[in-house]
């Protein structure tokens, strides 16, 4: 076997050492901080699969996902992980918060590129995993460089609208904070009527009316600003923005893992708009939710089946 054993899988073993590489990598204006976690004193005929681990919503710190990162090296690949545009070490006049979704696919598309540059990284065996935002935009990468993503693996990523499934979000936030379905519904049309002013590029002084009523109401609402003026985040682009359009130019495998009790992300929603096919593999983990956590810990099988999965495909 190229990697581990079924059984060193399922017991969650990993077989290498690893080391950390830390690398610059030029962008058109920027220059992106990432470290490459690679196994020690391993050799693969024709090199080693690389994984670009590229980051969810949000700036939780590039230590967040190392972890996966180092059980990939472990597991025998070699893994890349970066801070996002703007933040950490990475220097440049981008923001990740203000990049639209198809700027952030340029940049990973050129971040697998150096990948696949990297030496002792077989170039034909580069692909791409992400979780949430980095699992939408893993599925938006494979089908924008069909020739360059060997995989994908998308985890917990919402394959309908950014607007779509914010609502979704809300709405289950509410419900957690509990507020009644009056409440809630009278607050996920709000959030409706505000993203639908940012995508058609005015926010009009009645929706702006309409959140303050709410807002004297409920201080402690979850509300949009009650502002004309366009947000920087989200960008006007991406409030339609979706994967149903990708699958078709997909040609390379992609696993979906997704937490049944995901409350962040409709994840029944997702599996139900990606199409049936021999490329396309979706594990459901029952009493898991967006982050994989499983009974107050990360799901047992949730690096396993991954690892069992690349193994499967000839990574």
């Amino acid at each position: 076997m190229k990697h581990l054993l079924p059984l060193l899988l399922s017991l969650q073993s990993f077989a290498y050492d690893i080391a950390y590489d830390s690398v610059y990598i030029p962008m058109e204006h920027d220059t992106i901080f990432g470290i490459v976690v690679k196994p020690v004193d391993y050799s693969a005929v024709g090199g080693m699969t690389g994984i670009l681990c590229i980051q969810g919503g949000g700036n939780v710190g590039l230590d967040n996902y190392l972890w996966e990162a180092r059980r990939f090296a472990e597991a025998g690949y070699v893994a890349l992980v970066c801070d996002k545009a703007g933040t950490g070490l990475s220097t440049g006049s981008s923001y990740y918060a203000y990049q639209s979704f198809e700027e952030k696919t340029r940049e990973y598309i050129r971040l697998i590129r150096f990948l696949k540059a990297y030496p002792g990284v077989n170039s034909n065996h580069v692909g791409i995993h992400g979780l949430s935002e980095g699992g939408r935009l893993s599925v938006n990468v494979a089908a924008m460089a069909p020739g360059e993503v060997a995989f994908g693996i998308s985890v917990s990523g919402p394959m309908d609208s950014f607007m779509i499934n914010q609502l979704y979000a809300i709405e289950q936030l509410l419900q957690i904070q509990g507020y009644s379905d009056a409440i809630n519904k009278r607050t996920v049309r709000v959030w409706d009527t505000y993203y639908s002013g940012v995508a058609e590029g005015v926010i009009d002084q009645a929706i702006v009316d309409s959140i303050q009523v709410l807002r004297d109401k409920h201080a402690q609402l979850y509300l949009p600003p009650a502002s004309t003026t366009l947000p920087a985040s989200p960008v006007q682009t991406d409030i339609h923005f979706n994967q149903i359009g990708d699958f078709e130019k997909i040609e390379c495998p992609m696993l979906f893992q997704f937490g049944r009790e995901d409350r962040r992300v409709d994840a029944m929603r997702s599996v139900e708009l990606i199409p049936d096919s021999p490329l396309f593999t979706i594990q459901i983990y029952d009493e898991t939710g967006h982050g994989m956590v499983y009974n107050g810990s990360v799901h047992p099988n949730y690096m396993s089946d991954k690892l069992e999965w690349l193994e499967q495909h000839g990574f």
